[in-house]
């Protein structure tokens, strides 16, 4: 349910919907009517991140030599990646 959230808010932004007075306004299958059912699920989205960023915190707090491994690999990787991308 989450992951389609952010979906709908892009479509609605692309179609042109303003985040003003259209909302109100809009018919049911309108842009306005998708940008507002976007707008309507941010705070459970904004809460499952804040979730995720506490889980990942008390992760790094109890394995710190394990996260600094990952992010030095992740970082490697990307470097990597970009390095060859530039070529």
């Amino acid at each position: 349910m989450y992951a389609e959230c952010p979906a709908v808010l892009v479509r609605a932004l692309l179609r042109g919907a303003s985040m003003m007075g259209e909302t109100e306004h809009a018919e049911a299958d309108g842009p306005g009517a998708s940008l507002h059912a976007a707008m309507e699920s941010m705070p459970a989205l904004v809460k499952q991140a804040k979730r995720a960023d506490e889980k990942l915190v008390a992760y790094v707090r109890e394995q710190p030599l394990i996260a600094l491994g990952a992010a030095l690999g992740l970082g490697y990787l990307v470097g990597r990646v970009f390095s060859r991308a530039g070529r």
